[in-house]
């Protein structure tokens, strides 16, 4: 049927990692909704290259650091899908589960 509103994103992380063995050596991580146009995170992709792939086990600061380095990329504002920093919370939370993923896709690709 239809819809009564839109369903557009309040914030949304994409990650990209390329491994060398159990090392990253590069990545690229995007987020979006959270700036005039989908944003390369610097400061959080160069934070990933050189980490270890087991680093990410059971270790939250690890993410948690690269969740803050995301989220000093963004330029989010206040509308009606949420306020800033809401959004800056989010980018954080959804970049940490990102790299999460990324990280174990790329674990489960090296016993193949």
């Amino acid at each position: 049927g239809l819809r009564d509103a839109s369903a557009i994103s309040v914030a949304s992380a994409s990650v990209m990692i390329k491994t060398d063995g159990n090392v990253c050596t590069d990545s690229l991580i995007v987020v979006g909704a959270v700036a005039p146009i989908p944003t390369i995170s610097e400061k959080a992709s160069k934070f990933l290259n050189g980490c270890k792939l087991k680093e990410f086990e059971n270790n939250g600061s690890i993410l948690n650091e690269v969740g803050d380095e995301a989220v000093k990329d963004t330029l989010p504002i206040d509308d009606i899908r949420g306020s800033a920093m809401f959004r800056r919370n989010i980018v954080s939370v959804i970049t940490r589960r990102a790299v999460l993923s990324a990280v174990l896709r790329a674990k489960e690709s090296l016993k193949k």
